[in-house]
């Protein structure tokens, strides 16, 4: 990783791995009204009526502006609390697919610069690579003290990780330039499910991994959760080396890699003749 990137840079790489919101013991919005809320609004406004995206370093990635004007309490709330419940019965964080669609179908000269200067994938970095790589430096920061699980559960829980999974997969499935969201979140999740019965096997697929986690697979994925973590370190807030997070970096990828398995052997009990 080149140490001589500009502050800049780094700072703008770091404000990708946003965190996610507390969440409120409330009930959890149904994805049809977040579809209804965003229809007719392009990817870069919907991101930025997120709170925790629409401001800082994000905009100075993204752009800033103004995003959704949510007079509805309802909707305001929906939009701070990020988290929807899909037709499958599945609670995801429906901002880190928004990210992930917006890094694909809306690329900037300031993304564009991140992704030349640090290697990694923008489309990964604001979605899994960047949940998982922060857990991994963060953990590497911190002295390497307590559970590996707890550190990768505190800033990849299952919820962010559902959105990162769907957000990588349908990013890569549009290309730069006007994008319906509503249109494509509609026809992903409340047409005929069969995205939601599949959404593992097409991460995998993806990845370069055909229906399974092969070496292929395995090593991207590796690559693009160190990519993270290490330009994290850059910026040069800590002493983390690249040496420290290589050494930490396999719990967290295999921590990830089972996430993902075991989502691949859940949706093989479910269809067991494919």
């Amino acid at each position: 990783m080149n140490r001589l990137l500009s502050l800049a840079t780094w700072l703008l790489l770091l404000s990708l791995a946003a965190p996610s919101p507390a969440r409120a013991a409330s009930a959890v919005p149904a994805l049809a009204s977040f579809v209804d809320a965003v229809r007719g609004y392009d990817v870069s406004m919907i991101r930025r009526s997120f709170p925790a995206y629409s401001e800082g370093l994000f905009a100075l990635v993204y752009g800033a502006g103004p995003g959704i004007d949510a007079a509805d309490p309802a909707i305001a709330a929906l939009f701070a609390g990020q988290l929807v419940i899909t037709p499958a019965g599945q609670v995801l964080d429906i901002g880190h697919v928004i990210t992930a669609l917006e890094a694909a179908a809306a690329p900037t000269a300031a993304a564009q610069l991140v992704a030349r200067q640090t290697g990694c994938d923008m489309r990964a970095a604001v979605s899994w690579s960047g949940d998982a790589g922060k857990a991994l430096h963060d953990y590497v920061a911190a002295g390497a003290a307590g559970s590996v699980e707890d550190a990768f559960d505190r800033d990849a829980p299952a919820a962010d990780l559902l959105g990162d999974i769907d957000g990588w997969v349908l990013a890569l499935s549009v290309q730069p330039g006007a994008l319906d969201v509503a249109a494509l979140l509609e026809h992903t999740y409340l047409a005929d499910g069969s995205f939601e019965r599949t959404r593992y096997r097409r991460f995998v697929q993806t990845t370069g991994g055909g229906d399974s986690l092969d070496s292929d697979a395995r090593a991207f994925i590796g690559q693009e959760i160190r990519c993270f973590a290490a330009a994290t370190a850059a910026l040069g807030r800590s002493e983390v080396t690249d040496v420290a997070i290589a050494a930490a970096a396999p719990p967290f990828v295999e921590r990830f890699l089972r996430f993902i398995e075991e989502g691949l052997a859940a949706e093989r009990l479910a269809t067991p003749s494919q």
